[in-house]
């Protein structure tokens, strides 16, 4: 299991959180997802996925890594 620190852009209240982990979780590779509204850091748990994949699923979001 890895855990991935991500800086995503656009992050501004509790609806946006709630779109990001609903939206990673429906990976099957993500065990669990934080997210820091204030800092804009996305915190992934996951197995034998790519970081490349989960700004990608970021980007699709609405949420670009920076």
């Amino acid at each position: 299991m890895t855990t991935f620190n991500i800086i995503a852009d656009k992050i501004k209240c509790g609806g946006c959180a709630t779109i990001i982990k609903d939206g990673l979780t429906k990976m099957s590779e993500v065990e669990s997802v934080d997210v820091n509204v204030e800092t804009g850091e996305v915190i992934v748990t996951a197995n034998n996925i790519e970081q490349a994949l989960l700004e990608q699923k970021l980007n699709e979001l609405g949420y670009p890594a920076k």
